[in-house]
């Protein structure tokens, strides 16, 4: 009988204290929370031998998306310009949707009206290196937006596929490869690096696949985002160690690619882009970098507030020329 005494005390001592526990964890806090502001979002890049193409689109309050099409009149309504640095009308940007249509052509995957967003496009852009342009939005309402960037000048490099080789860094298989990167005098220049793996299984028909890299130069800026020898999606170059002249950059590729199956009769290339591009999208890839690496499931990442150039609104108007390395790797 007194062990069943015993017995029922003790639960009912566990229960007692889970209660007053509970009870005595919850706290009332009170949130000011800030009202959702939309923003207009402005974004484009300049290229030679392409189209211009410009994405607006309003933000989104987070677990809250609009309807489609809510306020996409604000969008479809405005005067979207291109202009020099002197401020000169050069060209007016064309609805893509209605663009395409007037001339009875297949909409292309870039153009959009979905979601709140939409595309302009400025097809006949003559690129001009080294120059500075502008983009201005009017809207039917009085609110204007400007934009403006400094398009690169022309660079060129140099590379021998017969010069790469396979190697092992950090445990990692990867291959080794220089680059020559012949620098323009005079100009502070900023390039980004990227690879990708390509596979070529039909006359129409290849898969892509981002390949890390790694870079231990002391031109190479990725250490203000993580260690400088962990693998990246992109390497950031800022030309301060070697400016004006022919600079030898040995980049290393992560081979894991590799281990993935290929399709029967497949080509497999790895293929490296040099871009030299604008300050202002360079600041801006550097914090998108930091964004991805900051994502997931880590408590203890930090927010990062992507640059931008666009006044009173939020994007990124940028300039890049890219030269392109590849070689077969199978």
């Amino acid at each position: 009988m007194k062990k069943a005494y015993i017995y029922i005390s003790f639960w009912s001592f566990l229960i007692g204290v889970i209660y007053t526990t509970t009870i005595a964890c919850e706290t009332a806090i009170d949130l000011k929370i800030k009202d959702f502001e939309k923003n207009l979002v402005l974004n484009a890049v300049f290229e030679p031998d392409s189209s211009l193409i410009l994405n607006l689109q309003w933000t989104q309050e987070l677990g809250n998306p609009p309807p489609d099409g809510e306020d996409i009149g604000d969008i479809l309504d405005s005067w979207v310009l291109l202009k020099d640095g002197n401020g000169g009308v050069i060209d007016t940007a064309q609805l893509c949707y209605n663009y395409y249509y007037n001339n009875n052509t297949i909409i292309p995957d870039y153009c959009s009206l979905e979601k709140n967003e939409a595309t302009y496009v400025l097809p006949n852009l003559k690129f001009d290196y080294g120059k500075e342009y502008q983009i201005e939005i009017l809207r039917t309402d009085g609110f204007s937006l400007n934009a403006s960037c400094q398009t690169p000048l022309d660079f060129s490099i140099e590379f021998d596929p017969l010069d790469t080789f396979s190697t092992e860094f950090s445990g990692a298989k990867v291959f080794d490869f220089p680059v020559v990167i012949k620098d323009n005098p005079n100009e502070n220049n900023f390039y980004i690096i990227e690879a990708r793996s390509r596979e070529v299984y039909s006359q129409y028909d290849d898969d892509y696949q981002a390949v890390g890299l790694y870079c231990l130069d002391p031109s190479c800026e990725n250490s203000d985002i993580a260690r400088q020898e962990d693998q990246y999606q992109r390497i950031f170059i800022n030309d301060n160690e070697f400016n004006g002249v022919d600079h030898l950059l040995i980049l290393k590729a992560s081979k894991l690619f590799l281990e993935f199956p290929k399709i029967d009769g497949a080509e497999r290339f790895l293929e490296v882009n040099i871009s030299s591009v604008s300050e202002d999208l360079y600041k801006y890839y550097k914090g998108f970098e930091r964004h991805e690496r900051s994502y997931g499931t880590d408590i203890f990442a930090q927010p990062v507030q992507l640059h931008s150039n666009v006044s009173n609104e939020l994007g990124i108007l940028g300039a890049k020329v890219t030269k392109e390395v590849s070689f077969r790797v199978d």
